[in-house]
């Protein structure tokens, strides 16, 4: 198992360590991925990056935001954290 922090702000993003300056950023959650799952979060969030960089249409950022974060959630360590990736994710 992997242990990441996914930042959930104005731009999402993984981090290897959780500091307090993060928190400033947005919402912070401990994500504890298997080494295959990690990999294909890191893939779906680089698509996201390249998607937002690329001045893409909101309703595809919006739809790839969503699918990370469902991707994510099944993986939280906490029950308040996965359910908190569940109701972003359907908002």
């Amino acid at each position: 198992m992997i242990k990441k922090y996914l930042v959930c702000g104005k731009n999402i993003f993984l981090q290897g360590k959780n500091m307090e300056s993060y928190k400033d950023l947005g919402k912070v959650v401990e994500i504890n991925f298997p080494l295959e799952r990690y990999w294909e979060a890191e893939k779906l969030l680089k698509d996201l990056n390249f998607m937002v960089a690329s001045g893409e249409a909101a309703s595809e950022i919006v739809a790839a935001t969503k699918k990370l974060l469902l991707f994510c959630a099944p993986y939280g360590a906490m029950e308040k954290d996965r359910n908190w990736l569940y109701e972003k994710a359907n908002e």
